[in-house]
């Protein structure tokens, strides 16, 4: 019951977010490398507004463990920050979570990834950063 109750609520913000993402401009979308493994370092990538460097905590990176996210940048006028994360070798829905400005232009959110029945599940992240001019994604 409390776990379909936070699936709805978690729907609801995704949802919301969707509508305010799709009115919003793209100013830009840039990829991290995809040599780099958030389960073994940080990962960091340059866009024109700025740098963005992103980490999960702590590794290796365990399903049903608390994880901490945390991006640092360097670009100003950001309203929100909310990391997706989606399985590659098999769909296990949208995961979002909301980035909290903590101090400067450093955001942190807590996550969690949930069991799957592969052997060994590949993820990928996504960073949309909402400032005043658009949107990022990274």
């Amino acid at each position: 019951m409390i776990l379909l109750l936070m699936a709805a609520i978690a729907a609801g913000w995704w949802l919301s977010g969707q509508q305010s993402a799709g009115s919003r401009s793209l100013l830009w979308q840039g990829r991290m490398d995809t040599q780099c493994q958030l389960d073994k370092q940080s990962c960091s990538l340059q866009a024109p507004q700025g740098r963005i460097r992103m980490q999960i905590v702590p590794r290796p990176i365990a399903v049903m463990q608390p994880l901490q996210i945390k991006i640092e940048t360097d670009i100003g006028k950001i309203k929100n920050i909310r990391v997706e994360i989606s399985g590659l070798n098999m769909d296990m829905g949208t995961l979002p979570f909301l980035l909290s400005r903590q101090s400067g232009q450093t955001y942190q959110g807590k996550a969690m990834l949930p069991v799957c029945s592969n052997q060994r599940m590949h993820w990928q992240a996504r960073v949309y950063m909402e400032t005043a001019e658009g949107l990022l994604l990274a």
